[in-house]
């Protein structure tokens, strides 16, 4: 309902004549949003939360980067029962159509997630008097895990065998909040921007994860943010 309502104010004030251009220069709706959630640690960590529980999305690793497309096509699913019409048939017998079909959505997923990751660090270069020093820390190096965690998950299902192919083109590297079409880059191109990222992320997190020092912590005593890391894309994640 908000929107029509703006939409409407808009409408109205542009017949009333050229004198309103002035004060009609705002931002989009999701942009001043996007804003106001940056302007506290909480907000950060939040934003954060979001990246992971999207993980869970069917296309992802709700199923078929987990136990769903490649448990089927390599076979671990008995699909030959009922004969010929069980759901994953087509797809356990390597089916050209079956293939494209399963993982038709997962790259558009992926890449979404990416961009808000991507919106995540820009704001905490932006915003970065928001953030303790540690929390800075903590936030961009997981960050910047993720980032390379999905993109090694697309060169794995979309890119060529690398020790094959190094020089063959196959994904592009999303690594900043621009709204343009990014270029396809070489199998050892993606590779080396995965490793860049995850040595990033591996010394911003080497000071400030508890992990290291204190466990997982998989309990709900004390500061919540900090705590569950076995849940969290942490250090020895990032190393692993």
């Amino acid at each position: 309902m908000k929107q029509y309502v703006i939409i409407i104010t808009l409408i109205s004030a542009l017949l009333g004549g050229s004198s309103c251009k002035e004060w009609l220069k705002v931002d989009s709706e999701d942009r001043i949003m996007e804003d106001a959630l940056f302007q506290s640690e909480s907000g950060f960590f939040t934003a954060l939360n979001g990246v992971y529980v999207h993980l869970l999305n069917t296309n992802l690793y709700g199923r078929t980067l987990t136990a769903g497309t490649f448990d089927i096509l390599a076979q671990y699913y008995d699909t030959t029962k009922p004969l010929n019409s069980h759901t994953y048939r087509s797809l356990a017998n390597f089916e050209l159509q079956a293939k494209k079909d399963a993982v038709a959505d997962t790259w558009k997923e992926a890449y979404f997630l990416i961009a808000n990751i991507n919106t995540i660090l820009e704001h905490c270069e932006n915003d970065r008097s928001v953030l303790s020093e540690s929390n800075y820390e903590l936030i961009k190096g997981e960050c910047l895990a993720l980032r390379a965690m999905l993109h090694f998950e697309m060169f794995r299902i979309f890119g060529p065998i690398y020790s094959y192919e190094p020089g063959k083109v196959c994904i592009p590297y999303s690594d900043d909040t621009e709204k343009n079409v990014k270029p396809l880059l070489s199998a050892i191109d993606v590779v080396d921007k995965i490793l860049t990222d995850l040595n990033q992320a591996e010394n911003l997190l080497l000071n400030v994860d508890p992990v290291i020092t204190k466990g997982p912590q998989s309990s709900a005593e004390g500061n919540n943010r900090l705590r569950y890391r076995n849940l969290r894309l942490n250090y020895f994640a990032v190393q692993a």
